[in-house]
């Protein structure tokens, strides 16, 4: 059962992004920035648990929790032409 926690910072859209303490995340926020919420079965677990207790606008990590990420990826700029 992996122990989670959710950044105090809100990113730019407004959402709280919950991660698994397992060191493999990148996006992962600095020590000081994280709230643990503790062990969960799953990552839709842990989510549910921090929106209800946290922060309202909490959502899964895309790279360490992605399962439950609800937020669609940004769309790439693309170039225009002629």
């Amino acid at each position: 059962m992996p122990f989670y926690f959710v950044s105090k910072f809100a990113g730019p859209e407004g959402y709280h992004d919950v991660h698994v303490d397992d060191g493999s995340c990148d996006h992962a926020p600095e020590f000081i920035n994280r709230q643990p919420i503790g062990f969960h079965l799953s990552g839709p677990q842990a989510v549910r648990y921090a929106r209800k207790h946290f922060f309202a606008r909490a959502d899964g990590c895309h790279t360490c929790v992605r399962g439950c990420h609800t937020r669609a990826a940004p769309f790439p700029k693309t170039r225009r032409y002629g």
